[in-house]
């Protein structure tokens, strides 16, 4: 899942009186759950998806829905609060697909959402995110006051970001690989210690049997040749650490993710049951 893979379904939903919020909401879901739990591997009606966090320069970000690298966001949650460039990036490392639901038009009247969804939708872009949205109209027609004199410098950002948004309902943008900033080689040390070159093999990248032997060799410590759920516990941490700005991972999520890799569930992770699952799986370890 290092690219997002929407089948045929679309990825910019209209809102009208056939497609309602509700439904239109519903629809963004059905995509999000086939594209998180396509293999129904989660139990219970969540699919595996939660609320999360991420955070930046010590400001959390609520994340309302989230697995896998993909998150799901009301429009409000986004450009109605004080986010800035800042905090869509740290958004952008942490998931490969972000689903925007009930995007209205916008006008003079709403200056700080209509620059914030420019920045959004900029970093997005340059960060090769996925999104799929639904909104009140055509990526063209969410900007309501083009003809006023004094919105002239917003009429250009916007067109520049209707454009974009327009661009990322394209094949080949979706086929383009999610390629953020990576932490830097200080901010690798302070999670990774001396073992820095670790970074290369836990972001995104196709990983050879020597990346994730290396991987391995990291994390079990006891060199009992078995991952517990402690040694696990601490690689999804290190994980979080460097690609959403905390090591805060739920009890639930570190079962969840060693019932999926225990494959003959004899309470252990073997060399091979985790070889098996990261390649197999498709997922970067940077979106587990």
């Amino acid at each position: 899942l290092s690219h997002a893979t929407t089948g045929s379904a679309s990825t910019y939903l209209v809102i009208d009186k056939d497609t309602t919020r509700e439904v239109a909401q519903e629809r963004l879901l059905d995509q999000m759950y086939e594209l998180v739990d396509g293999d129904h591997r989660f139990a219970g009606p969540s699919r595996g998806l939660r609320a999360v966090y991420v955070r930046t320069k010590g400001r959390k970000i609520h994340v309302p829905k989230a697995c896998k690298g993909v998150a799901f966001f009301n429009f409000a949650d986004l450009c109605s609060r004080p986010l800035a460039a800042a905090d869509y990036l740290i958004i952008a490392r942490a998931f490969h697909t972000v689903f925007i639901h009930d995007i209205p038009q916008l006008g003079l009247a709403n200056l700080p959402e209509v620059r914030r969804m420019i920045s959004m939708i900029d970093v997005f872009y340059d960060c090769k995110v996925k999104v799929v949205v639904s909104a009140a109209a055509e990526p063209f027609d969410l900007f309501l006051d083009k003809d006023q004199s004094n919105a002239q410098d917003e009429v250009f950002s916007f067109d520049r970001c209707a454009s974009r948004l327009r661009d990322m309902q394209s094949e080949e943008y979706k086929a383009v690989r999610h390629s953020p900033p990576m932490p830097g080689s200080e901010e690798a040390k302070k999670v990774l210690g001396d073992d820095v070159s670790l970074l290369q093999e836990l972001q995104i990248s196709a990983l050879s049997e020597e990346d994730i032997d290396h991987i391995w060799d990291h994390y079990d410590a006891d060199r009992s040749d078995q991952l517990t759920r402690d040694e696990l516990e601490a690689l999804l941490v290190d994980i979080s650490k460097l690609r959403a700005g905390h090591g805060n991972v739920p009890e639930a999520v570190v079962n969840e993710v060693f019932e999926q890799m225990d494959e003959n569930h004899d309470n252990g992770i073997s060399r091979e049951e985790f070889k098996k699952y990261v390649t197999s799986s498709g997922i970067s370890l940077w979106y587990l």
